[in-house]
């Protein structure tokens, strides 16, 4: 069976070990290889050795919360170009336009299940479908 987010490298960053454990079980089921931080400061310390393909990231966390590492990251010129998802109980109408407009690359709202986080990471790989050309002797 194919797994579609092989190798992808993914820094998930949650102080809940409940979230951490199906997160990863979830990621490390469709291939993607994920690196685990239950904080802030423990997020950083990885990003000096790893280079993720896509960060996912608690907004709720003592001390350092999603928000302000979010900013923290954005700030770091390594990663400029790495999508950064808000992962977040918060679901009331507004919330997401609100993730949004902090500059985060997408927002995934807690529980989160196998379908949803699949999806949202195969938009990041295959943002825009692949063109398939039609097969011989038929008009597109």
């Amino acid at each position: 069976m194919k797994r579609p987010l092989a190798g992808l490298k993914i820094l998930l960053v949650d102080d809940d070990e409940a979230n951490i454990d199906l997160m990863e079980e979830i990621l490390r089921s469709y291939g993607a290889l994920p690196t685990l931080a239950d904080s802030a400061n423990t997020a950083l310390e990885a990003l000096k050795t790893y280079q993720p393909d896509l960060i996912l990231l608690d907004l709720s966390m003592p001390a350092i919360d999603g928000w302000q590492l979010h900013t923290m990251l954005r700030r770091d010129p390594t990663l400029t170009k790495t999508p950064i998802v808000a992962l977040t109980a918060h679901a009331m109408q507004g919330d997401g336009d609100k993730v949004m407009a902090a500059g985060f690359d997408g927002y995934l709202t807690k529980p989160v299940t196998y379908k949803t986080l699949a999806k949202l990471l195969l938009n990041y790989i295959f943002p825009e479908p692949p063109f398939i050309d039609p097969p011989k002797g038929l008009s597109s």
